[in-house]
């Protein structure tokens, strides 16, 4: 997967609001930051590879004014208008939403769209209800969706019908699905002042999606799921919000080669350091350096955990660029 040009049948809608016309409606710092973060995923040839053209981006500058539901409705209807008389439309379809959001059912995460709120409840997406007309139209053969909002009840609210009628297939396709919400039921997603706004979720999907590295090398639905979950490093922010990832299908998301990184760790003579974590969330096997006090090991792109008897550990990250240098102190 060394270039865009690999992934010519997967398309994308990438929409983030942070601006809306009901007053009550408070603005957001970092939803289109995060929608053009998710974006630059999608088209990077290590990433989603998918071709720029073949990506919707909704995330107005500042000069512009944020997504109505026409605007992403429209965005919708030319993606899948072909699709209409049962025509396959690709391999797989990314969706990724963010910005204010509610939830009108458990299985449900809608965007408010820029011209929606609490004087226009029907301007939505819902971000469930929608997947599943490509489940039933199998226009794709897999379809993913992430949603970073929040998922407050409104069950008050009617669910946003999609912009077009079913596709009705006699023998219906099998479509496999990932869909990642931000929090689960009824919960808060929250944004940090880092780089001028960043969502919590975001950040650490889109750390999943580099580093929950299986051990042959690939991240899958599965990988990053567990990650999410279960990796110590994201735990500050898993406790303010616990997010819902579930799936039908293990996706294959990136099978880069595993390239190995030098890390020197810098310790007490006398410590005896331990490295967990990366592909296969294990301990890894770390000499002695050429000096007192150093240590080394190799490892591919990853997450990892470095600690030592009474010594404070430290996480710290491999990319598995080509001239990566990294340095872990302990003690």
């Amino acid at each position: 997967m060394d270039t865009a040009a690999h992934r010519p049948m997967d398309h994308a809608i990438v929409v983030g609001i942070e601006r809306y016309l009901d007053p009550r409606v408070t603005k957001l710092r970092g939803a289109r930051n995060d929608a053009c973060r998710f974006y630059h995923w999608l088209i990077s040839p290590t990433g989603g590879a998918v071709p720029p053209g073949n990506v919707a981006l909704l995330a107005a500058p500042d000069a512009a004014a944020d997504a109505s539901i026409d605007d992403i409705e429209s965005v919708f209807v030319r993606l899948c208008g072909p699709s209409r008389g049962g025509a396959n439309r690709g391999r797989r379809l990314y969706i990724y939403l963010a910005g204010h959001g509610i939830a009108q059912e458990v299985q449900e995460a809608s965007l408010v769209a820029a011209d929606g709120g609490p004087g226009a409840p029907e301007r939505h997406v819902p971000g469930w209800h929608w997947l599943n007309w490509f489940l039933l139209a199998g226009c794709f053969s897999e379809v993913v969706l992430f949603a970073d909002c929040c998922r407050t009840v409104h069950g008050a609210w009617s669910v946003r019908p999609f912009p077009l009628n079913p596709v009705r297939r006699g023998i219906p396709r099998r479509v496999r699905w990932v869909r990642g919400f931000a929090v689960q039921y009824g919960g808060a997603a929250f944004e940090v002042d880092e780089g001028g706004g960043r969502g919590v979720f975001t950040s650490a999907l889109l750390e999943a999606l580099e580093c929950s590295r299986k051990e042959d090398g690939r991240v899958t639905a599965a990988s990053i799921s567990e990650y999410l979950h279960n990796h110590p490093g994201l735990k500050r922010w898993r406790d303010r919000q616990e997010p819902s990832v579930v799936f039908d299908g293990d996706l294959v998301f990136s099978d880069q080669p595993a390239r190995r990184t030098r890390v020197l760790i810098r310790a007490p003579a006398e410590a005896s350091p331990i490295v967990e974590g990366g592909p296969g969330q294990k301990p890894w096997p770390v000499e002695r350096g050429k000096h007192p006090g150093e240590f080394v090991v190799d490892l591919p792109r990853g997450l990892y955990e470095a600690s030592a008897r009474k010594l404070e550990p430290r996480y710290f990250k491999v990319s598995g660029t080509p001239g990566e240098v990294v340095n872990v102190s302990l003690g």
